[in-house]
């Protein structure tokens, strides 16, 4: 009887880590991949939401020695964050977060996003609201508020 018992509470105690463990997951991941972002947004001259789940990130012009001119646009070298399906394209159900810059294949960031969206109210700043399932059905939503109106 205390041998059932023992086995009982270690597979109880087992669960309960791998819940813990779950929840500790996604949402390290999702309060990374809205770290990436909000550094990008640190440096924006600029934020274009072309849909509610794809944000493009506009950069101040870059000069040959590294310097930047910060009253002009670059508009060739911009990132884009989205909501993205496995084979990486922009998915307004797709369950990855996927960086993307200019010429590049870009790389997920998060994977089991259930909600991705972007809103900008004002020129110098963006809302973002994102929630994503992990193993077990660990849930984790954030909602993030960023400005950047010092490149403007």
């Amino acid at each position: 009887l205390v041998r059932i018992g023992s086995i009982a509470l270690l597979g109880s105690t087992a669960r309960g880590y791998s819940h813990t463990t779950a929840r500790s997951d996604v949402s390290l991941d999702v309060s990374q991949s809205l770290q990436s972002l909000a550094r990008d947004l640190q440096q924006a001259k600029d934020v274009t939401v072309v849909q509610t789940y794809h944000l493009r990130i506009f950069f101040p012009q870059r000069n040959t020695d590294g310097s930047f001119t910060r009253s002009i646009t670059d508009s060739v070298n911009t990132v884009d964050y989205f909501r993205a399906n496995a084979a990486g394209a922009v998915s307004a159900t797709g369950t990855f977060m996927v960086r993307r810059a200019a010429n590049t294949t870009g790389r997920r960031l998060c994977t089991g996003v259930s909600r991705l969206e972007f809103e900008s109210d004002s020129a110098g700043s963006v809302n973002v609201s994102m929630a994503a399932v992990g193993s077990y059905g660990a849930r984790f939503e954030m909602i993030h508020r960023a400005i950047f109106m010092r490149n403007n």
